[in-house]
């Protein structure tokens, strides 16, 4: 990448520092709520696919209807991780180091250190999707806040 330029909103590691400008308290509460519904929407189709799966593959549509479900209840304990995480998150997008690969790593730690409150390995696995979920959300609340401060002057 050439010195200077924007990364791309898909790079692995880097990602747009002039979203700093858009960020503080606001989008980044914001962005919590933000994540879980999108969580509980995933979690819904994913489970809608695998119930009408089953018609075709009763295991593999169980296993697709079950994890559904289960990704969309996890808001219950999720939102313990999204405030922990909201902090990390803002932070590595103020140093442009929010891309997808890093904020999906700090996930992991986030979800990690959950595990061990919550006695189950499966907050492990779960972190970094969510927290890749709180980072589009994030993405896109700090685009419109910078937009509205650079029109508001």
């Amino acid at each position: 990448m050439r010195s200077g330029s924007v990364p791309p909103w898909w790079h692995p590691i880097q990602s747009d520092p002039a979203l700093a400008s858009g960020l503080g308290i606001v989008p980044a509460v914001l962005a919590i709520p933000a994540a879980m519904v999108m969580t509980v929407i995933i979690g819904l189709m994913i489970g809608l696919v695998g119930a009408a799966w089953q018609e075709m593959d009763q295991v593999t549509g169980g296993i697709l209807a079950a994890t559904g479900l289960f990704f969309a209840l996890s808001v219950m304990f999720s939102w313990v991780g999204h405030i922990v995480g909201a902090p990390l998150l803002e932070a590595l997008l103020r140093r442009g180091l929010g891309g997808w690969a890093i904020v999906m790593l700090c996930g992991g730690i986030v979800g990690g250190g959950m595990a061990v409150l919550l006695g189950s390995a499966i907050a492990t696995w779960i972190g970094p999707v969510l927290a890749l979920l709180q980072l589009i959300a994030l993405r896109c609340l700090a685009r419109v806040f910078a937009r509205r401060r650079r029109a508001l002057g």
